[in-house]
Formats: structure tokens, C-alpha cells, sequence
């Protein structure tokens, strides 16, 4: 896993206020907030997110997260 996985990736603190300010306009609630976060931080690092969860999908599109797979 660690070799699959080796790098970690941190929400910035310039990203995080931004997203809270998002928050706070959207109806992003709940267990949606966790996908918020991880796809803000994933934009952040211009990486790309593999998901099967269409409900997650329905949180990164809006948020423009750059995303690939299975029913999102």
C-alpha cells in the first residue's frame, strides 16, 4: 500500500479558508463536507480522483475536482 501510495497531500490553509467561504453558499452538508475537503485538496495538488461513489461525484463536479471513474 505504501509503495502504491507513497505520497501524502495536505489541504493548504489558503485552500481550506476558500472552501469553508464555498460551504457556506452551497448545500454541501454532512458527509458531503468530507468529500468537499478531499476534493479541494485533491484540486489543490492538481491531482486526479478515481471514485466509484456517484453521490461523492455529485460534490466534486460542482467543485471542479478533476475526476475519473465508475459512475461519478
Amino acid at each position: 500500500m505504501r509503495k502504491a501510495f507513497s505520497e501524502t497531500s495536505f489541504l493548504g490553509t489558503r485552500t481550506a479558508t476558500t472552501l469553508l467561504a464555498k460551504l457556506e453558499t452551497t448545500e454541501i452538508t454532512g458527509g458531503a463536507v468530507y468529500n468537499a475537503l478531499v476534493g479541494d485538496t485533491a484540486k489543490e495538488h492538481q491531482l486526479t480522483l478515481v471514485a466509484r461513489d456517484r453521490r461523492a461525484g455529485e460534490v466534486y463536479n460542482p467543485l471542479g475536482v478533476d475526476t475519473e471513474g465508475i459512475n461519478v
